[in-house]
């Protein structure tokens, strides 16, 4: 069942320049992954400290309760805390995970739509994003998380990533043009304009048939997937073709792979080549190449935002202002 909501709205901006002084809030969506990892989480504090933020960490951060970092009820508890602390002014999720889905029943969409901080993830958290975004009418970010970006071994993201961060976080009336880049191509050239929603492709596959699940109608869904097989790729998209979804859409914005490929069984074609065959019954304008999610470059999405995808200007254009009508 999709979730229709009539307006979404920017949260609050983050001015590095300004809002240096400012806290960030870092929370964990599913696995335990900072647990394991303490020198990830240690170097991400420290790009964040560097750039005069105040760092805190939500109590489950730091567990590790098998798959999860605690009971879905506790995560989510951490989650509203953040959001409700007036000193905290953004949320970074610490990194990916399995079990974002856990906490769907436990969030308060109120509480967020009350808060309107920017909330960023990637991976998994994923489906948390385009839930939240649906329910409450906050664009939320998808981007650099704290484990594998800000706390990468390179020292943090490379000026690509962390100028898009910023630009998103910073928005101001107006539009944001993201060039084009080499990585790019237009399988099928046009131009759309529509609500941006989306991210990891597997992940967002766990919405469908949800309260959680956000109108497709009109939008411009971006998708990218990491460590699977192709004919796993094959099975999701056909399942989007089966819920109706790619009768619905406006544009497709397709991510650069990470390690997606088929070892199994001998296969022609990488992942664009199976995402083209599954929409092949539509028009809609597509664009690939792009790098966000799982790749180390990366733009940050606004999700819930309204964009453009022209191949004339060989662009993305995003819309910003304080309402983005549905």
């Amino acid at each position: 069942m999709a979730t229709k909501s009539k307006q979404f709205v920017w949260p609050q901006s983050v001015d590095r320049k300004k809002d240096g002084r400012k806290t960030v809030g870092i929370v964990v969506l599913s696995a335990p992954e900072a647990h394991p990892n303490p020198e990830h989480l240690q170097r991400g504090i420290r790009w964040l400290e560097q750039r005069g933020f105040t760092v805190r960490l939500a109590p489950h951060v730091k567990e590790c309760r098998g798959f999860l970092a605690g009971p879905p009820e506790q995560v989510a508890h951490d989650f509203h805390a953040m959001l409700a602390d007036s000193d905290v002014s953004w949320i970074v999720s610490a990194g990916g995970g399995y079990n974002s889905n856990s906490l769907l029943r436990h969030l308060d969409f109120d509480l967020m739509r009350r808060a309107r901080k920017p909330v960023i993830g990637l991976s998994n958290p994923t489906l948390l994003l385009n839930a939240l975004t649906a329910k409450s009418g906050v664009i939320s970010f998808h981007g650099p998380v704290l484990l594998w970006n800000l706390g990468s071994e390179d020292g943090g993201p490379d000026e690509f990533t962390e100028e898009w961060l910023w630009r998103m976080l910073g928005h101001r009336d107006g539009e944001m043009v993201i060039p084009r880049e080499p990585s790019w191509t237009w399988p099928r050239p046009g131009a759309c304009t529509g609500r941006l929603l989306g991210g990891n492709l597997w992940s967002l596959q766990q919405l469908l048939g949800t309260p959680y699940e956000p109108d497709w109608t009109g939008a411009i869904v971006a998708i990218e997937d990491c460590f699977c097989e192709l004919h796993q790729v094959a099975a999701i998209l056909e399942h989007f073709a089966c819920a109706g979804v790619f009768d619905r859409i406006a544009g497709l914005l397709v991510g650069v792979p990470l390690e997606v490929k088929e070892t199994e069984l001998p296969c022609e074609g990488d992942f664009t080549d199976v995402v083209m065959a599954a929409v092949e019954a539509s028009s809609f304008p597509v664009l690939t190449g792009v790098h966000f999610g799982h790749t180390d470059r990366k733009i940050t999405l606004p999700i819930g935002a309204r964009a453009t995808l022209d191949a004339a200007a060989d662009a993305i254009v995003i819309h910003v202002n304080e309402r983005n009508p549905a």
